[in-house]
């Protein structure tokens, strides 16, 4: 009898804990960044992968997770088309996500005020909107190099700057972080 207790333990404790999303270097909610779709598939079964895309073309593929958690995955090596299959052997080399059950071991998560993130990862040094889209990229004073911020709808930018991209580090005082990213 004992012996099918710690089998039953060592499994319980060594499979992916569903309410547990964090984000580290190298992966998001236990997917990491090498892995290819088919081996997220045999990882979590229940998971659906879907091929779509952003506004700028890029295809992805959306992943959600049974706990409702959904990352986004890029694949570098695939042509971009949004209408193709998933190329279940084409390797992870960029994930995303806007689910605020995913933070990292400090705390800092999506939908986190950047007032909150600051007190985690010292002050905004630099909120950059990009020229493609308008996206907003805030970098902190200690934040990983392996982490990125997208907020929206941040900053505050002089009347002279005429449009993207703009950079500043002053910041309205609700925004959120909208998704963080990790990348090979």
């Amino acid at each position: 009898m004992k012996p099918i207790l710690t089998a039953l333990l060592i499994a319980a404790l060594s499979a992916p804990a569903a309410a547990e999303c964090l984000i580290q270097a190298n992966s998001i909610g236990g997917i990491r960044l090498g892995q290819t779709p088919a081996q997220v598939k045999q990882q979590f079964p229940r998971a659906r992968l879907r091929r779509t895309s952003d506004g700028e073309g890029v295809s992805y593929i959306a992943i959600a997770l049974p706990n409702g958690t959904e990352i986004i995955a890029y694949q570098a090596s695939v042509e971009d088309d949004s209408s193709s299959s998933i190329n279940q052997r084409a390797k992870i080399t960029m994930l995303q996500t806007s689910s605020p059950t995913c933070s990292t071991v400090s705390g800092v998560r999506p939908g986190m005020t950047l007032q909150a993130a600051a007190g985690k990862l010292g002050r905004v040094k630099q909120i950059m909107q990009s020229e493609i889209e308008a996206r907003e990229f805030a970098t902190f004073e200690r934040q990983p190099a392996w982490l990125t911020i997208q907020v929206e709808d941040a900053g505050r930018y002089r009347p002279a700057d005429d449009g993207p991209p703009r950079s500043t580090s002053r910041y309205r005082p609700n925004s959120k972080i909208l998704s963080l990213w990790i990348g090979q």
